[in-house]
């Protein structure tokens, strides 16, 4: 079946503006030369984008030796987006313009046994509230984003599990919707993240990467020539439940082996047990791990090999993943963020001992907003294609 016209002129129009958008100002003859479209073509979809509000002009290039040409400018005031990063145990809204500009903040707390339509109930309103109090003059709201933890079904909004939550098949954006009157945008919260970093971090320099978050769980997003993979079953990147270490429980209610070895809750709760300490509440998780980083550094014994330990499995599902996509660079964020610099020399002797092909891991250049960020480049996305549509 041969392509429609209308596809090839929607794909068009989504080049120019991402060119436009990531490499301008820029002109006509730029974007022609650039994408190998004739010059009425890329007047004729210059004029749409111009309609649209999401590019405007603004100054002048060099001249060639005729008339200086006019440039087009990428425009992010054009409308403002609502995010949420719905965390394990914190949760975060934020309003940002389309370039991932913040604009305003909320924090949003669970609460213990709270089932998936009852926490958004609660989150709709306080992102009403969020939304009333935009500075004056703030560009018109467009859209919502949702970074959810666990396998989401991106076409239908749905979060289908998600064990940190303890959500099953709940209706995020259908619920979210009704109480918003937006549209709304729903992913995975590291497939977001890895979104963000591509966006507006480090990971704009790449086009493969892989983004692995340590937080309440674990888990990988994956960008492969500029685009989330999400691969069959929005399965791509649950790495939580790799075959490393324990087996993990095969309840789908149960998180997988390498997340109840690697979340930075299991390090602070088995940290805590093998040092006869409390088990820390989840407000305690990030001053435990640093704890535990602190006493592994200075030499504790049972701290490194405790942190050895843990570090050598890290290593080995970090090699897997190199050796199985062959990512440019591995960014390890989220939640584990403040914690990078002292896990990669670490990292690095465990890599030196398993393989003579090492995976390049950097920090994320997001580090633990990335979830947030990304939320708001799901609904700029999305925000953006509508206007395109003429919606």
């Amino acid at each position: 079946m041969g392509t429609r016209a209308g596809d090839v002129r929607t794909a068009n129009r989504r080049l120019l503006l991402e060119l436009i958008e990531r490499e301008g100002p820029v002109s006509r003859a730029d974007l022609a030369r650039r994408t190998g479209l004739s010059q009425p073509s890329v007047s004729e979809i210059v004029e749409e984008l111009l309609e649209t509000g999401l590019v405007v002009w603004g100054g002048e290039g060099a001249s060639t030796g005729g008339r200086r040409p006019r440039l087009l400018h990428y425009n992010p005031r054009r409308g403002t987006v609502l995010a949420v990063d719905l965390g394990g145990t914190r949760m975060e809204i934020g309003a940002f313009t389309l370039d991932g500009a913040p604009v305003a903040a909320e924090r949003f707390s669970a609460r213990t046994g709270e089932d998936g339509p009852d926490v958004l109930e609660r989150l709709a309103r306080s992102v009403q509230r969020l939304r009333d109090r935009l500075p004056q003059g703030s560009p018109e709201v467009l859209g919502m984003g949702v970074a959810a933890p666990g396998v989401t079904d991106t076409e239908t909004g749905e979060v289908t599990l998600a064990p940190a939550v303890g959500w099953l098949r709940t209706q995020v954006r259908t619920l979210l919707q009704s109480k918003m009157g937006l549209p709304v945008a729903v992913d995975n919260d590291v497939n977001a993240a890895a979104l963000a970093e591509w966006r507006f971090g480090r990971g704009a320099q790449f086009g493969t990467f892989a983004f692995v978050s340590l937080g309440t769980g674990v888990g990988m997003g994956i960008i492969l020539r500029g685009e989330v993979h999400r691969g069959a079953g929005n399965l791509a990147g649950e790495i939580g439940y790799m075959p490393l270490g324990d087996a993990g429980g095969t309840d789908e209610r149960s998180f997988g082996g390498l997340e109840q070895r690697l979340s930075l809750s299991a390090l602070a709760r088995d940290y805590s047990a093998l040092m006869a300490l409390p088990e820390p509440g989840a407000e305690a998780v990030d001053t435990t791990v640093a704890a535990m980083l602190e006493a592994c550094t200075s030499g504790e014994p049972r701290a490194r090999r405790f942190v050895e330990e843990r570090m050598s499995l890290l290593a080995r599902a970090l090699l897997s993943i190199h050796l199985v996509l062959a990512p440019e660079v591995i960014f390890l964020g989220g939640p584990v963020s403040p914690h990078v610099p002292a896990l990669l020399p670490m990292l690095e002797q465990e890599f030196a001992k398993l393989s003579p092909f090492r995976p390049r891991v950097e920090p994320s250049s997001l580090q633990h907003r990335a979830g947030l960020v990304g939320a708001c480049a799901l609904a700029a996305d999305q925000a953006k294609e509508l206007l395109m549509a003429g919606r």
